[in-house]
This record gives structure tokens, sequence and C-alpha cells, in this order.
């Protein structure tokens, strides 16, 4: 019997590390998503710029108390979607099954929902009095997967698709099909804007299948940083764009590396969001001049990617939200840095200065 008692408070022991780990783990990615929105948000007026970033950040914040309160184990669709609508509660109507996003989904619904609210409030139905708004979702789509409909009625009228796409628009379609790997279909009506998604299975599930409402959550991995020795230069230094692998599953992060590595003169290949996607990329293109590599992709380790650059010897550089002192199983010896998220840009040029030191040469470079 003490030996059963030991044995059990052992577990429940490391399960309660595990749990820290990636509760800090989500916490980080979550700062770094933060960052990369102050960042990446026009800046042409200020207050626009003030009131873009704290309600992209409110979206966030809701969703990861919904996130805490069920042990990061998923969140209530309808719970999200009315706190996210909560400023027009009068004027919307919500319907649907009881259902259940997964952990890695709720965020990026729910910023996805603030952004269509947003736009709705400026353009749409709900910056008129009497404009109406329906939210509906239910199991009809591909393999009977999660499909919400947004259908607005009572704004102005719609003479077609809007010519030029905002940072929310892009923001918008990027959370749908390039984190969800969903698709997006809009309906420019005349009469107001119906919008249907289609997400994947992976992403939600009627609750009763959910069981007590815990999804399986990935275990986390643990880092110890690489030291980083490179020159002070800019980009500007380099010769013809080099070649960049991306792999990151935030998509707002992988939005913030493409427009950096872009100003910088690279050349972005991918981004990845996943393993598979990112194996394809690291197989089939040619010239790889360096990677940058998110370590968890939605419970996927990246560690067969970065075993497979390095058998191209194309360098790479690990960024992860995991903050422990082990080992990154090894693999931090074959990596130029390890950067914990969120990390200051200059750490990321100059890690990938030294990335590109060995593969393109360097002009004005002593």
């Amino acid at each position: 019997v003490v030996a059963r008692d030991v044995t059990d408070r052992r577990a429940a022991e490391e399960r309660l590390v595990l749990l820290m780990r990636e509760v800090d783990h989500r916490a980080k990615n979550a700062l770094a998503v933060a960052l990369s929105l102050v960042r990446l948000t026009p800046r042409d007026d200020a207050a626009q710029f003030a009131t873009g970033v704290e309600g992209r950040i409110a979206a966030m914040a809701r969703a990861h108390s919904l996130l805490a309160k069920g042990r990061w184990g998923g969140a209530d669709l309808a719970t999200l979607a009315e706190g996210e609508l909560a400023s027009y509660r009068e004027r919307v109507t919500f319907d649907g099954p009881s259902a259940r996003l997964a952990a890695d989904a709720a965020q990026p619904v729910a910023m996805m929902l603030h952004e269509l609210a947003t736009n709705a409030a400026k353009y749409g139905a709900l910056a008129r009095p009497d404009g109406r708004l329906a939210l509906s979702w239910n199991f009809g789509g591909l393999n009977d997967s999660l499909r919400l409909r947004w259908t607005e009625t009572g704004g102005p009228d719609i003479t077609g698709a809007p010519t030029r796409r905002g940072f929310g628009s892009r923001l918008l379609v990027s959370l749908v099909e390039r984190q969800l790997g969903g698709r997006l279909n809009y309906d420019w009506d005349p009469a107001g804007l119906h919008l249907s998604i289609d997400f994947q299975a992976r992403s939600a599930a009627p609750a009763e299948q959910t069981g007590n409402g815990l999804l399986p959550q990935p275990a986390p991995v643990a880092f110890v940083p690489a030291p980083v020795a490179v020159p002070g230069p800019t980009m500007a230094v380099l010769g013809p764009a080099p070649r960049i692998l991306v792999v990151e599953d935030e998509v707002l992060l992988a939005m913030e590396l493409e427009a950096m590595l872009r100003r910088l003169g690279c050349k972005v290949v991918g981004p990845a969001r996943n393993l598979a996607e990112a194996m394809r990329l690291a197989t089939t293109e040619p010239a790889l001049h360096a990677a940058i590599l998110d370590v968890n992709l939605a419970g996927e380790m990246v560690f067969p990617v970065a075993d497979l650059l390095a058998t191209r010897s194309v360098p790479f550089l690990f960024a992860t939200g995991y903050g422990s002192a082990e080992s990154l199983q090894g693999h931090d010896r074959d990596a130029i840095a390890v950067l914990r998220k969120p990390y200051p840009q200059d750490a990321l040029t100059r890690a990938l200065l030294g990335a590109l030191a060995r593969t393109v040469p360097l002009q004005g470079v002593a």
C-alpha cells in the first residue's frame, strides 16, 4: 500500500510538472503573438493603432481565460462566440449544437470572430442601429466537420467585393486558411455579407464526443540555449536573396517572420505550419540557405525536419516557447541558436546572420 501511495504521488507530481511546463509554453507563445500583433498592426493613425492592438489582444486574452478554465483541454464555441460579440448582444443571434474547439483552435477562432465583428462595426450591419447579425454553426462540413455561417442584414448596400484588403482582412484569411487549415467563402450579397467557414475535423467536435471536455495535449519538450557568435552588420551585407525556410504554426508569428525576412532581402520558403508540409519543403526545395523552426507544431515535434536539414548541411535555428534548462533531445547540438519566445527582432537577425555565414558569402565583413 505504501509503495502504491508513493507511486501515485510521484505520478501526480510528474503530471503537475508537465502541466506547469505547458502553461509556461502557452504563455510564452501568447506573449510572442501579442508582440507580433503590435509589430504588424499599421501605425498610420495613432488612435486606430491603439484601438486595433487593444481589441486583438483582448480577444486573445478572452480565449486564454476560457482555455485556462477548461484546463487547457479546449473551449466551448458558443461561450467563446458570445464573449467576442458581447458588445452587440442585443443585435446578434446564435444558433448551433454544443461544440468544443480544440485547444490550438480557440485563440485563432476568437481572433477571427473579433476581426469579423470589427469589420461589421465599421462597414457592415453593425455600423447601423437596425443592422443584425446571425451566427450559426453545425457539423455538416466535409467529414462532418464544423461549418460556421456569418450572416449580416440591415447594413449598407454592398456593391461587390472590396477592391483593397486591409491588415484585418489579410489576418482573417491567414487565421482561417493558414493556421486552421480551413476554407473561407464570401458571398457579397447586396443585402449584407454572407460568409461561411469550413474547419478541419481536428479543430472542433460535438461536445458529447469529447467526454469530460479534455482533448489530448502534446507533451512539452525542453531545451538549452545554444551560443551565437555572429558579426554585427545587417542583412545588407548579403549578396543575392538567401532562401529561408520558415516553419511556424502560429499565423501571426509566421506573418511577422515573412515581413521581417523580406525587409532584410531574403526569399521566404513556406511558411509551413505542420510537420508534413515542413518535411515536404525541406525535402524538395532546392538551395535552402537557412531555416527557422518552431519546435512544437500543434503537438508534432519539428525534429525530423531538423535532422533532414542537417543531412543537407542547411543551418537552422529553433524558436520555442518552452523555457526549461533541459536539452532539446540533443538536437540543440546542431542548431545555430535556440531563441525563446518572445524574442527581440535583432536577436533573430543576428542568429540568422550566423546561419547564413555558413552558406552565403558575406560582403564587406572582415
